[in-house]
């Protein structure tokens, strides 16, 4: 896969890696961490899978799934837009959970 696939989503929150105590612990864990390997499957997602080296920098510059706004959206359009997003996230955070209960 294009490492261009897995680039970290253009959000609307923070930075992952502006966040002191978020980036320390996404900094201190191994490249081949499989907490990395979920959370950067789950945040980041694409096809395929990321380079184990590339996992850390995706996630650092993660900043949210929902994305920017648009000015002229109405308050029903991102209602809706953000209950989509967070059903689909909630989706992809039930599927990688299911195997590790098993």
């Amino acid at each position: 896969a294009a490492e261009h696939e897995h680039s970290a989503p253009k959000g609307r929150g923070m930075p992952l890696g502006e966040i002191d105590g978020t980036a320390a612990r996404i900094k201190k864990e191994p490249l081949k961490s499989p907490v990395l390997a979920a959370a950067h499957k789950l945040l980041i997602g694409g096809r395929g899978r990321a380079k184990d080296r590339m996992r850390k920098p995706h996630l650092l510059k993660y900043c949210g799934y929902l994305p920017k706004l648009d000015e002229g959206m109405s308050k029903a359009q991102i209602e809706k837009i953000e209950e989509d997003l967070e059903a689909k996230m909630s989706e992809k955070a039930y599927k990688l959970t299911m195997p590790l209960l098993r």
